[in-house]
Formats: structure tokens, C-alpha cells, sequence
């Protein structure tokens, strides 16, 4: 480990905690945790650290890549949307090899590749998380086939060798983490099932992107007000149909966790694929205002079967319609139209996956009912409270 390491996790008061969890039967191989920092934490409040420089020395530190970012390249198009494409060869080729998925809650399957089978010196740091009297373990590892700069993965409480089924405090946990983050390009995506989430294990997405993304600007109107607790949004003038959710500090995290689940919830419930991004933005409202948290929801139709990456017996698309391609960041999968896509190319393929209107009006009607009944209940709770 090198002396900058060493300084760093000094001077951000890392804790080297030696610490080994025991497995529950699903694949877990216990991990001495002295061999890896830990960031240590009280939910709601942002540990003593310098959260960006913490995860990049630790990212660049790290030698198990497949392969260098040396030959990415950027393509901004123009147009209303400003789509940013990627170009990245070798992700295509060195990546693993995603899973089949054809149920949206697909149970956790132990026998094949999940994120407690890797190779230990992939792990870069723990998340040690003190929350309503209990302390919680998770995992941030490197993505051994990056997108981009500083891309690793998040395994919420991979002990627990959970199904890549979004819950309700993994996005807690999430939204407290990004809010340490001091960069505006720092983002946080997850996949479910059938809408292009490669490996069934639990697990979201870091990455720093430099160029603005649509997602940071793009209009929202409020269909629901929970007054001080929030609101949800409908993206307008979206490629693809959505909810909006902001959050302005990591002490409303919990709030603002609890309605994104409330959609996501229903989602589950009417076996609707999603993608999950969350990046600092403009608020929906005032977009002059100072900058929050976004938090973009989107329903999908579902992608069954496997991704055919390379695969040379079917037609490979110009790219995957995952949680970053909402968001406006295109990673080109057919390299050989990286240069000739336009915009009306990038909408079109987009819209291959996007519910109908009539759909979406329906889910907006199961959400509102559902936020009524939810506020309604803890109101009354309070008020019994009292």
C-alpha cells in the first residue's frame, strides 16, 4: 500500500476494523475486513471524510482491471437532448458474461457467479453504517470491466446474498452515501431485472461522469405533495416516461428513501421492470436554485433472456437501454455506428423499451392511491401518538 494510501485513510480517519462475518449458506466467503478500509458512519449524518478523494486513491490503487480506459471516446450529439456516446471496445469483449433473467423477482441463485465469488483483492473498501441501534456491513467494489472513472459496485449487506431486488434501505443507504460526494458528476445507477441488471446479486452502480447529462436539467411537474416530506414528480419532455424524486441533504435521506420505495413498491407489485439514477441536479422546481440529489425512476417493458453482447448469430443493437442510457449517456454497443447515430436513432431505440402513456397514466393512478393511503396512515399514527 502505498504512503498516499496511507495518508489518505489517515488524514479522512478511515477505521481498519478487523472484523469477519459469517455466511448464511449462499455462497458468502467470509472476509478479514482488517485487509480493507471501512468508512464509518451514523445514518443521517456524513462521516468526517473526504469521500471522493477516498474512493479514487483507493480506484487507482487497485490492479485486477480487465483492461485501461486509454481508448474511450466521447461523442456529444447535437440536438434537443444533448445525448453524450460513449465508445468503449473492450467492455464489450472483456466483461463477464451477464446472466439469464426472466422473472423480475428471480431468486438469488448461489451456484452461479454472484459478488461474493470474487477475488478478495477486488474489494475496495467496507461500509460500516450505525443505523436505529444496529450496525450494518456493506461492500463497495471495483466493476473489473469499468465504464468509466472511478466505477465500482455497491453489494448492500452481501452476507445476506440478496436478489437484484431494489429495497427500501439499500436506497437510503445510497442516497446518504452520494450525499457525501462534493462532485456533480458523481451518480448512482441500478438495473432490476429485465431492464438490463447483468448479475442477479444486489448491487448499484458508482461512476464519475464529467459531461452534463439530460438528467440533470430535464423538467419535472409534482403529481403528489407529502408537504415537509416531499414530493414525486413526472418527468416531462422525457425520452422515456418517468418519476422524479430530489433530496437536498443526507438528513432526508430516510424521507425521501421511503417515496422512491413507495413507486418502486408498486412497480414490484405490477411486475414493471425500473431503472434507478441518481445525480446532483437542478431542483425540479426552482431550477435556479442551489443544486440536490435527483432521483429518477423509470419504467421499462421487460428485456428477457440474456444481453447479446458480440453475440454474432442475432442483431446486435446500437446500444442497451439501462439506467445511464435514460439518463442521457449512450454506451455504443454497435461500434461500427458510433460515429453515424443521431439523436432520432438514439429516441427511437429508447422507445423500444418505454411503456405507453395509457400505462404510465395507470401507474400514476396505483401511486397516488398508494401515497394517499400511506400518508393518510401516518398521520393517524402521529396523531394517536400524540
Amino acid at each position: 500500500v502505498s504512503d498516499e494510501l496511507e495518508m489518505c485513510k489517515k488524514i479522512n480517519k478511515v477505521l481498519i476494523i478487523k472484523r469477519t462475518i459469517s455466511g448464511e449458506g449462499c455462497g458468502f466467503a467470509a472476509l478479514d475486513m482488517s485487509l480493507h478500509p471501512v468508512l464509518e458512519y451514523h445514518s443521517g449524518s456524513k462521516p468526517v471524510i473526504d469521500f471522493d478523494r477516498f474512493i479514487c486513491t483507493l480506484w487507482e490503487q487497485s490492479e485486477l482491471f480487465r483492461y485501461k480506459l486509454d481508448d474511450v471516446t466521447i461523442r456529444i450529439l447535437p440536438g434537443k437532448y444533448g445525448f453524450v456516446l460513449q465508445r468503449n471496445p473492450k467492455r464489450l469483449t472483456h466483461r463477464r458474461i451477464p446472466h439469464e433473467m426472466n422473472l423480475l423477482q428471480q431468486p438469488f441463485n448461489p451456484e452461479v457467479f454472484n459478488f461474493n465469488k470474487i477475488d478478495s483483492k477486488e474489494v475496495l473498501f467496507n461500509v460500516r453504517r450505525h443505523t436505529d441501534g444496529k450496525v450494518e456491513d456493506h461492500r463497495v467494489i471495483i466493476n473489473v470491466s469499468p465504464i468509466n472513472y472511478g466505477h465500482c459496485l455497491l453489494i448492500p449487506h452481501p452476507h445476506l446474498c440478496l436478489p437484484q431486488v431494489i429495497t427500501e434501505d439499500s436506497l437510503e443507504l445510497c442516497m446518504e452515501l452520494i450525499s457525501m460526494s462534493q462532485k456533480r458528476g458523481f451518480c448512482i445507477v441500478a438495473n432490476s431485472l429485465l431492464a438490463y441488471a447483468s448479475v442477479n446479486h444486489l448491487h448499484y452502480h458508482f461512476l464519475y461522469i464529467d459531461q452534463p447529462l439530460l438528467a440533470q436539467t430535464i423538467d419535472a411537474k409534482p403529481i403528489i405533495n407529502l408537504h415537509n416530506k416531499g414530493h414525486c414528480y413526472e418527468l416531462t419532455e422525457s425520452p422515456m416516461p418517468g418519476f422524479g424524486f430530489q433530496m437536498s441533504s443526507i438528513s432526508s435521506a430516510r424521507d425521501c428513501a421511503r417515496i422512491v420505495f413507495s413507486v418502486i413498491d408498486v412497480l414490484l407489485q405490477e411486475n414493471i421492470p425500473h431503472n434507478i439514477l441518481m445525480i446532483r441536479g437542478s431542483p425540479f422546481s426552482n431550477p435556479n436554485d442551489s443544486p440536490v440529489t435527483r432521483i429518477i425512476v423509470t419504467p421499462k417493458l421487460p428485456a428477457i433472456g440474456v444481453k447479446n453482447i458480440c453475440d454474432t448469430d442475432k442483431e446486435t443493437p446500437p446500444f442497451f437501454p439501462a439506467a445511464l442510457e435514460v439518463s442521457g449517456f449512450i454506451i455504443v454497443i454497435d461500434q461500427s455506428k458510433y460515429y453515424s447515430l443521431t439523436e432520432e436513432d438514439i429516441l427511437k431505440q429508447l422507445n423500444t423499451m418505454a411503456i405507453t402513456q395509457d400505462a404510465f397514466q395507470k401507474l400514476k393512478c396505483l401511486i397516488i392511491k398508494k401515497y394517499s393511503i400511506n400518508y393518510s396512515v401516518s398521520v393517524l399514527l402521529a396523531f394517536l401518538h400524540l
